[in-house]
């Protein structure tokens, strides 16, 4: 079972994400879904008593098909929102990974159907993109330290 939480208008999730580059960190994975404008992270919801980089292996393993090695914590990331009438507080642990397979396609459907496409794009040119969590764009830029995300679209509205 998924680690969430609802009640009323307010939502709580607990959820892992990747930042996975090509080999030459040039190229950085997103996806956005059908009918969405956002680009996203890969990753998805940890379950209970679940390990966070068992959770990300395993969102992976899912989406794309691809067994992830290298892995190391790259951020952790508050996200507050409103969407579809609530008001969803997320805590996302953000993993950095390197594939090391052939880039085939520059876009592709993964395992999950059609409603999902994932697009390879260039680091230096994310700022073309509308990425979630907005802040993530300086973290793909220079993915060699830590960060700590707060990105609080909520905090001047009436809750």
């Amino acid at each position: 079972m998924d680690i969430t939480y609802k009640k009323d208008d307010f939502s709580f999730q607990y959820r892992v994400s990747a930042c996975i580059f090509n080999n030459d960190m040039t190229k950085v994975l997103v996806f956005q879904a059908k009918g969405r404008e956002v680009h996203l992270l890969v990753g998805g919801k940890v379950h209970e008593y679940e390990e966070s980089i068992d959770a990300l292996k395993r969102e992976v393993k899912e989406e794309l098909g691809w067994s992830l090695i290298d892995i190391s914590l790259l951020a952790i990331s508050e996200e507050l929102v409103h969407d579809k009438g609530l008001n969803h507080h997320q805590i996302n642990l953000i993993y950095k990974a390197i594939y090391t397979g052939d880039i085939k396609e520059q876009e592709f459907h993964g395992l999950e159907g059609e409603w999902i496409r994932f697009k390879w794009i260039d680091v230096e040119k994310t700022e073309n993109y509308k990425i979630y969590p907005t802040k993530i764009k300086e973290i793909i830029k220079d993915p060699n330290k830590m960060y700590h995300i707060v990105d609080n679209l909520i905090k001047n509205e009436t809750l």
